[in-house]
């Protein structure tokens, strides 16, 4: 993980060296409001998701008659 965060020419980092650095968890309420930022942000992805399967499904469809369309005789 230590060469992956630091790159090909970064400076080993020992086991024993990352088991003594202190990790700092932000406060509670930062938590929180990134949990419900990110909860927004998860309901409206998904809404997109299914939107997009819609609009997905009516080409389809649409391209589908166009193509039926073309194959009837013509007057």
């Amino acid at each position: 993980m230590a060469q992956l965060a630091q790159g090909a020419a970064g400076r080993e980092l020992s086991a024993r060296a990352f088991a003594q650095a202190t990790v700092a968890w932000p406060p509670e309420e930062v938590l929180e409001r990134f949990a419900r930022l990110a909860s927004a942000l998860h309901t409206r992805a998904l809404m997109a998701q299914r939107q997009n399967r819609t609009l997905r499904a009516l080409l389809d469809d649409s391209l589908r008659t166009l193509g039926a369309a073309e194959a009837l005789p013509r007057a």
